[in-house]
């Protein structure tokens, strides 16, 4: 009986095109799973705000005399990032009582490279910083989803098929966290990514399985995994 490691015994011109697709397919997917860690700094410095009031003020003069202090791991005095004074208004002068303080609503941040990032942008800090980590969950939740969706869609319609569709939802999905106006907005168009490409990976690692012979198909892994 005649079964398919007779069939494929070589590594013909018609398998370096697929093995090179999806060995570059990975790298897109590579820059998805990444991207928080430069997108999405946790080491952006941030301090409370300037009431209207005090916008006068040099960010220097507010965060020596509104921000109150805290004692960092090295033992040095450095301003809080949550908290700032109270700031009143007593006969028509603005004071800062330091005997109270209050969580920030809003922040300023220091760019001095001139770079922009989703933390400053979208305010997670403080209270908000635990989005990030969401961010990451639903990007692997949407990889995870992906995964079961469309193998079976592989299964039922072809990887070829599904490849077709999984491929350009990928695109949309990425071009429209760029313009994002929320977080919210950002996540969906992530975790909408995420998704075709849990799909893309999947089919793409079966189909240069199944499509290899028994001598190169112990190095598909390796190469798909880089």
């Amino acid at each position: 009986m005649t079964n398919i490691d007779d069939v494929v015994t070589g590594f013909g011109p018609w398998h370096y095109g697929i093995v090179a697709f999806v060995f570059l397919r990975g790298f897109p997917c590579a820059f998805f799973s990444m991207s928080p860690t430069f997108m999405v700094p946790s080491t952006v410095d941030h301090w409370c705000a300037r009431p209207n009031s005090l916008g006068n003020w040099t960010a220097e003069q507010w965060r020596t005399y509104g921000i109150p202090k805290e004692t960092e791991a090295e033992g040095a005095l450095a301003p809080e990032h949550c908290m700032m004074h109270v700031v009143e208004e007593v006969d028509g002068s603005q004071v800062i009582s330091n005997a109270s303080t209050v969580e920030c609503s809003s922040w300023e941040y220091d760019l001095e490279d001139g770079a922009h990032y989703l933390t400053n942008h979208f305010n997670l800090v403080c209270s908000r910083a635990w989005l990030r980590a969401a961010s990451q969950s639903f990007y692997m939740a949407g990889g995870l989803l992906g995964c079961l969706v469309f193998s079976h869609i592989s299964d039922w319609y072809g990887r070829k098929k599904a490849l077709a569709f999984m491929i350009p939802v990928s695109w949309l999905s990425a071009c429209i966290m760029p313009f994002s106006t929320s977080f919210l907005m950002y996540n969906i168009g992530r975790m909408a990514a995420s998704f075709a490409m849990g799909g893309i990976w999947n089919a793409s690692y079966t189909l240069s399985m199944l499509q290899q012979s028994v001598k190169i198909i112990v190095f598909v892994p390796y190469v798909l995994r880089r």
